[in-house]
């Protein structure tokens, strides 16, 4: 909390012992300073007295009135794990809750927030209740390798669903464009951008089922979209028809969320296929006695 009012950088230095007016500055400009659960980058900025700053620096622990408001990111953040890393590639197992690029307005830093000095480069996404397999580049060649892999489509990725209905088995193509009608939404319609989508329904029982999607392209919320578009919604995903409860037999099922895992990244980088995998996460276990823990199937979507 800020113990007194004025510009941010001064009220930063007040909160922060070891910070310096200049390494205040610095760190408002690159995004690590929050007020009220927003992120400033102006240094002029007035803040009134008792407002709640946060600090999201990695790598060191502040001291004198402002410690404690928020510079380990991991303090009121779930963790994140990671699945890989070497010199050029961090591969995280990013879970639900967590948004890649935009922070939180509850002051929860993004995965980028949270890895900007280890691995400041993002090269794909995943939506804020999606989880599952995250890849960030620790520096600009393995940035650029990875968008090229990306825009090539010299990846393959996976991901399971449980659906309320089975989708149908095989190839979904069908282009998607904005909603003009919903500002956050996108939607099924002829004039947009191509769109293709392999499903396979693993397992059901009554009204719920196991969907192994497999997204060609990558489009926003694609596969959301399609299984929608299918009358197979996703189960708590709200945005495209999806419920948030279902009855299976005597139980009722709730879903803690928009129930889409991303289970397997594999990506071909300098001539080398690199795979990564994602065990399917604990929140969505209890929602259904499918075989959660098996293995990915190796038949269905094109190479």
């Amino acid at each position: 909390m800020a113990a007194v009012g004025g510009r941010l950088d001064r009220v930063m230095t007040d909160c922060f012992a070891e910070l310096s007016r200049r390494a205040a500055k610095d760190e408002i400009a690159r995004g690590a300073v929050f007020v009220e659960g927003r992120r400033c980058r102006v240094a002029s900025r007035e803040v009134r007295a008792g407002a709640r700053l946060r600090w999201f620096e990695i790598g060191a622990t502040p001291t004198g009135p402002g410690a404690g408001s928020g510079s380990d990111p991991s303090s009121e953040s779930p963790s994140i794990p990671v699945l890989f890393e070497d010199a050029d590639l961090l591969v995280l197992d990013k879970p639900p809750g967590v948004s890649v690029n935009e922070s939180e307005t509850a002051g929860q830093p993004s995965v980028v927030d949270r890895h900007r000095w280890v691995a400041p480069h993002l090269v794909h996404r995943l939506d804020r209740d999606t989880s599952g397999v995250l890849v960030l580049a620790r520096h600009a060649e393995a940035a650029r390798a990875l968008s090229s892999a990306f825009a090539e489509r010299r990846t393959r990725k996976v991901y399971w669903a449980l659906t309320t209905g089975a989708p149908r088995s095989g190839l979904e193509d069908a282009p998607i464009g904005a909603d003009p009608r919903r500002p956050r939404a996108r939607r099924v319609r002829p004039d947009g951008q191509a769109a293709q989508t392999w499903f396979e329904t693993r397992d059901a029982v009554e009204s719920l089922a196991w969907v192994e999607a497999r997204p060609i392209t990558g489009r926003t919320h694609q596969i959301r979209i399609h299984l929608a578009h299918q009358r197979a919604p996703v189960l708590g995903d709200l945005l495209y028809g999806g419920v948030e409860r279902v009855r299976v037999g005597d139980a009722v099922v709730v879903a803690p969320r928009t129930a889409l895992h991303a289970r397997v990244l594999e990506i071909e980088i300098s001539g080398q296929w690199r795979r990564f995998e994602s065990p399917f996460p604990e929140d969505l276990r209890p929602l259904a006695s499918f075989d959660w823990d098996a293995e990915v199937s190796s038949g269905g979507s094109p190479a």
